[in-house]
């Protein structure tokens, strides 16, 4: 098996934390404009349902209150322990989707909804009752136990054998948790303390067999974590067995985010060692049972996302990597984002101008972004090679109409330090990623990103959901 900690070199690592993004989408936020109307919205989901002959389609939910502030977070989230203002903000959101399903079924034909993803935020944070009226109020649309994929992110510190009992019960089939990393002084640094007995003791046979899938977020990189304490943390992980695992790098950004000031009292490794931590713990991950799915994913091969890795059905957006194999994607709640097939829209990342619209009747929509041919091209040439670790040149040319090596002719010579270090190559009919191109395939996706090349939007270096 391909390793990558036995061949890496100064030259490779160097390579490797290049900064970039993690194309979530194509072109990223920094690229969207904040002048949209909210009739553009309606108008635009109005002609999306009139266009699409294939509406196969997920939908994200964003719950944005969690009960403490864990100082990595780079989510939208707002801390309050106030039950009366989270219930109240249900009821806002519980409108939104009214307004929503409303909308998409004006012409009698409502989307084949394929996916649910439930996130935040801390959606465990809820109380049963309250997770209840979401299920209800979505079963009221559509039959939520029909969907390929219905998951829901748990905090393990909210997380109860009753609450994992209930979203069984009331369709969850995947389960998402975040634990970071094991070592307490690290978890007491970053504020968000659970220990490997805690989850060992939640996740039981019962608790596993409710789910289909469990995945657990990790993060490397983060204040007082080493090397060595972080392949404890890997060891650990290993014998929790989730059936998925997303190893993302932590971004300190505190010029954005005031409450990571806090960690600049602690040392953190340099960019180099914190490489060498990815790397080592892909290797372990690889040699245990694990593949590499793309960028910071891997999952078991009985998992959904490796068979649809291997199908080619696999997709990329603002959460990571999915298996619904849906090309649009529908958005609840505050900073959640639609996707269709030629523009992007997002809601207002302020809960109060959240509120205010949806209790006016309008739609919360905040940013677009309404995409040119050509940024439809390198969008499907920076998903296919994300997702299927190629980009076959023949279909793009018969899709759009071009000639690839005139249309793309800066860009192939852009890529000729992939192919010097065999991480590319080029065959009569593909662009290939070989195995060691699998790593640095969002590197290669840069070659092909028209807005970084012209400096339209800044990279902050995170691998975290729903940023660059």
């Amino acid at each position: 098996m391909f390793k990558i900690s036995e061949i890496a070199n100064q030259e490779l690592i160097e390579k490797f934390i290049a900064p970039g993004p993690y194309y979530t989408s194509y072109p990223t936020l920094g690229a969207w404009s904040a002048n949209v109307q909210e009739h553009e919205y309606v108008e635009a989901l109005s002609k999306w349902s009139q266009r699409e002959n294939d509406k196969q389609v997920a939908l994200y939910i964003h719950f944005p209150y969690c009960p403490q502030q864990c100082y990595f977070c780079i989510c939208n989230v707002t801390i309050t322990k106030d039950r009366q203002k989270i219930n109240t903000f249900l009821q806002y959101m519980l409108t939104e989707i009214d307004m929503l399903f409303s909308q998409l079924g004006k012409n009698g034909d409502m989307p084949s909804f394929q996916a649910i993803h439930f996130g935040g935020g801390t959606p465990s944070y809820l109380t049963e009752e309250e997770i209840i009226s979401l299920v209800e109020k979505l079963n009221s649309w559509i039959d939520v136990r029909q969907l390929k994929e219905f998951s829901i992110e748990f905090d393990p510190r909210s997380a109860t054998p009753e609450k994992f009992r209930l979203a069984h019960e009331l369709g969850f089939n995947r389960l998402s948790m975040g634990i970071q990393d094991f070592k307490l002084e690290v978890q007491q640094a970053v504020n968000r303390v659970h220990s490997f007995e805690m989850i060992d003791s939640l996740l039981t046979s019962e608790v596993r067999s409710y789910f289909n899938s469990i995945n657990f977020d990790l993060l490397y990189g983060l204040p007082l974590q080493t090397r060595d304490s972080f392949h404890e943390t890997i060891e650990l992980i290993k014998k929790l067995s989730p059936d998925r695992i997303t190893l993302l790098k932590y971004a300190h950004v505190p010029n954005i985010n005031k409450h990571m000031k806090v960690l600049d009292n602690y040392p953190t490794l340099n960019d180099e060692e914190k490489a060498w931590m990815f790397f080592e713990a892909m290797d372990n991950f690889k040699s245990n049972g694990w593949n590499h799915i793309g960028i910071d994913h891997f999952a078991k091969p009985t998992d959904s996302l490796t068979k649809a890795m291997k199908n080619r059905t696999m997709k990329r957006e603002f959460i990571g990597f999915s298996s619904h194999g849906c090309d649009t994607l529908f958005g609840i709640g505050p900073s959640s984002t639609l996707k269709t097939s030629y523009a992007y829209y997002q809601n207002t990342c302020n809960l109060e101008t959240y509120a205010n619209s949806i209790s006016k009747g309008r739609f919360p929509i905040q940013k677009s972004y309404r995409m040119s041919s050509d940024d439809l091209v390198r969008r499907e040439i920076i998903e296919s090679i994300l997702c299927e670790d190629r980009v076959g040149l023949k279909k793009v040319e018969a899709k759009y109409q071009i000639d690839f090596n005139s249309y793309f002719s800066e860009e192939i010579q852009g890529l000729q330090h992939f192919v010097q270090d065999e991480m590319v190559e080029f065959t009569s009919g593909d662009i290939q990623i070989t195995p060691l191109g699998k790593i640095f395939n969002r590197h290669i996706c840069k070659e092909f990103d028209r807005f970084l090349r012209n400096k339209h939007y800044e990279i902050h270096g995170t691998g975290n959901k729903n940023h660059l």
